[in-house]
């Protein structure tokens, strides 16, 4: 994130800070989620998994709407890109993490 600012001669705001917290709370609350529902029942992980990339989609869309219309141009572009490549990242480990822990789980014959 802060290569991406650094090209754009951007400098590190509490506002990009807060676009990462959100994603870091969002991607967190989730997993547990998804967690939760490998335990309770394996198979019903992938519609729970499936699920959480729709909330995380629509939610971080969201954002980034309310960022475009509510703040000023110069600081909701690096906003934008910032949420963009966080939200990237934090759904690549997300994935990572989610298939991680499926391969953990016993199958059953």
């Amino acid at each position: 994130m802060a290569g991406l600012l650094w090209s754009m001669n951007e400098s590190l705001s509490p506002l990009h800070g807060v676009v990462l917290l959100y994603l870091i709370g969002l991607t967190i609350i989730l997993l547990r989620w998804q967690e939760h529902g490998l335990a309770v029942d394996p198979k019903g992980f992938v519609r729970r998994f499936m699920a959480s990339l729709v909330v995380k989609m629509l939610l971080t869309l969201g954002v980034v709407v309310a960022v475009m219309v509510l703040i000023p141009a110069p600081l909701s572009v690096s906003l934008t890109l910032v949420c963009a490549v966080g939200y990237l990242a934090f759904l690549a480990f997300s994935t990572w993490w989610s298939m991680r822990l499926l391969r953990r789980v016993p199958s059953t014959p």
